[in-house]
C-alpha cells in the first residue's frame, strides 16, 4: 500500500509507513511477551562466545552508526561452552541496543569476555549516564522503561535476564561511575546436563 501511494499521495504514503512501523513494533513486543511467558529453554549445543558476540555486532552495526556509537569487543580465545547461540546472541543485541538508546551523544560500548574456572563471563559497558540506585533492579522488570517517549518496550532486559537464567547463569548490573554502567553475565560451562544435547528445554 505504501509503495502504491508513494508517487501520487505522498502524505498518505507517509501515514501508511508510520502505521506499518507501529504494527511491526506491536508485533515485536507481542512476540517478546509470549516468549517471556513460555520461557523456552536453551538448545544444548556447543557455543563460541566470540561467535555469539560477532553475530550481535553484525546485527547492531547499522543502528550503532546512526547514533554515532562504536562497539568494540575483546574475548579470550577458545571461550567455548554449551548453550543456545541464537538466544545468547539476542541477549547481547538487547544489551547493546539498551546502551545505545541512552548514549544520546554517541560514544563507545565495550564488550569483554572469557572464562573463569568453570564459568564463562562477559561484560557490556557503556558511556551513558548510568543507572540510579533506585532503578538498579527495576530495569530488569517486564515493561519497565525510563524512555517511554523513545518507544522502549521495557522487555529487552527482562528477556535477557530470563535467557541467562534458563542457561543457569546470572545477569546483573554493576554501576561503574556516575557516567557509566556495566552489565555482567556469568554462565556455567554446561546447562541442564540431564537433558540430551540439541533438545529444547521448555519450562
Amino acid at each position: 500500500l505504501r509503495d502504491e501511494l508513494r508517487d501520487d499521495h505522498a502524505e498518505l504514503s507517509e501515514i501508511a509507513g508510520e502505521l506499518l512501523s507501529a504494527a511491526q513494533a506491536c508485533a515485536s513486543v507481542t512476540e517478546r511477551v509470549l516468549w517471556y511467558g513460555r520461557r523456552q529453554g536453551p538448545l544444548r549445543t556447543p557455543v563460541s562466545l566470540q561467535t555469539v558476540i560477532d553475530h550481535a555486532l553484525v546485527l547492531t552495526r547499522a543502528p550503532a552508526a546512526k547514533v554515532r556509537c562504536s562497539v568494540c569487543a575483546e574475548v579470550e580465545e577458545h571461550t567455548m561452552f554449551i548453550g543456545d547461540t541464537v538466544q545468547l546472541t539476542q541477549v547481547f543485541v538487547n544489551l547493546i541496543m539498551n546502551s545505545m538508546s541512552i548514549m544520546s551523544h554517541g560514544g563507545t560500548i565495550r564488550i569483554r569476555g572469557g572464562m573463569d574456572g568453570e564459568m564463562v563471563w562477559a561484560t557490556v559497558e557503556d558511556e551513558g549516564p548510568g543507572v540510579s540506585a533506585a532503578h538498579q533492579e527495576d530495569i530488569f522488570a517486564p515493561f519497565f522503561t525510563t524512555r517511554p517517549d523513545q518507544g522502549g518496550s521495557g522487555m529487552g532486559l527482562a528477556i535477557s535476564r530470563a535467557v541467562i537464567e534458563t542457561h543457569g547463569g546470572w545477569l546483573t548490573l554493576e554501576t561503574v561511575r556516575p557516567a557509566s554502567a556495566r552489565f555482567r553475565i556469568r554462565l556455567p560451562l554446561d546447562v541442564a546436563p540431564e537433558v540430551p544435547r540439541g533438545i529444547a528445554v521448555n519450562q
